[in-house]
């Protein structure tokens, strides 16, 4: 089963992309993998706060 780590790592590739493509400027995980009650549904959730200010709230399944 992937820890916090794991997902950080995965996304470290993918945030220049995600920054450049959309505009984001930070991007937050939060929820059972912060915790450390992840289950083995592979599911994780993040906050990103994009360049203007906005938020939203999406789910990323790997």
């Amino acid at each position: 089963m992937e820890n916090l780590e794991s997902i950080k790592n995965k996304l470290k590739n993918k945030i220049p992309y995600i920054k450049e493509k959309f505009g984001v400027k930070k991007l937050y995980i939060f929820g059972s993998y912060v915790r450390e009650q992840q289950t083995p549904r592979k599911r994780y959730r993040c906050t990103v706060e994009f360049e203007k200010g906005k938020k939203l709230l999406i789910t990323i399944w790997t």
